[in-house]
């Protein structure tokens, strides 16, 4: 296999980047040890915080990994477009200014984000409200989505600035995909956004009987349905063709921005 270790990792953005948070979950499937939960310092669950400079040792650790996190890495083209954003890096350091979610919950950042707000409502009630990679299947709901069942909203807000301090800390180690190309050096970690809603019913099954009766369940399977996906298409062999899309030249330049949800073809 090309990685020694899977990581699944289902976010919240529930409360605030300090506080035990019981929707983030994490699963770690590795080739001397099968799939098992990863338990946080608090019993009570991971913090946000927590859960960033955990990664971020993994990261810069021996064994090169590969990790499959449940929330948006970016926004769509037409936002970086009036934004005046050149490009992904510029992005993260933007919304951090903007949204200051690595102090504060996602409410309390929204209310100082003005400019961003604004556009955010005005793009979700026009034709530019998805991504390219969302627009390609029909469960991805768009990241301008405040409320309502599947909202991603809160999740991206809160897990952006902490993508970027890992991408900070660990982009010389770890490969962000596809915002440093679809070619994974082999002495590079991977780090890709996937949308769990789309793996839940495959793996559902082989979830562990002791999960079962957790009130947590869904986002236990949710963080289980990523290690499982990579793990298993890395043993298999296919994860490359996961990984280097068949785009026109126009799309591949939207996604250098945009980014993909791993696992749509």
């Amino acid at each position: 296999m090309l990685f020694s270790e899977h990581i699944g990792i289902a976010y919240s953005g529930a409360g605030s980047p300090t506080s035990p948070t019981e929707g983030i979950r994490v699963f770690s499937s590795r080739e001397d040890s099968g799939l098992a939960l990863v338990d946080p310092s608090d019993k009570r669950g991971w913090t946000r915080k927590e859960l960033a400079e955990w990664l971020t040792a993994k990261l810069l650790g021996p064994s090169r990994v590969a990790v499959a996190v449940g929330h948006a890495f970016s926004f769509p083209e037409e936002f970086f477009r009036r934004m005046g954003i050149a490009d992904w890096p510029a992005f993260l350091e933007s919304f951090e200014q903007a949204w200051k979610t690595d102090s504060k919950s996602v409410e309390q950042g929204r209310e100082e984000a003005g400019d961003w707000v604004a556009l955010e409502s005005e793009l979700f009630n026009s034709s530019h409200k998805l991504r390219l990679c969302e627009k390609w299947t029909s469960s991805a709901k768009s990241v301008f989505h405040y409320k309502g069942p599947g909202s991603v909203y809160h999740s991206a807000r809160a897990g952006l600035p902490w993508l970027a301090k890992i991408h900070g800390k660990a982009g010389g180690r770890a490969h962000f995909w596809p915002f440093d190309g679809f070619d994974v050096p082999d002495w590079k970690s991977l780090v890709a956004e996937v949308f769990p809603p789309m793996l839940r019913a495959r793996y559902e099954k082989a979830l562990p009987a002791e999960h079962a009766g957790n009130r947590q369940r869904t986002h236990i399977l949710d963080a289980f349905s990523g290690a499982s996906w990579l793990a298993e298409k890395d043993e298999n062999g296919y994860i490359d063709d996961y990984l280097h899309l068949l785009l026109e030249p126009v799309e591949i330049e939207t996604v250098k921005r945009e980014g993909w949800i791993l696992g749509v073809l």
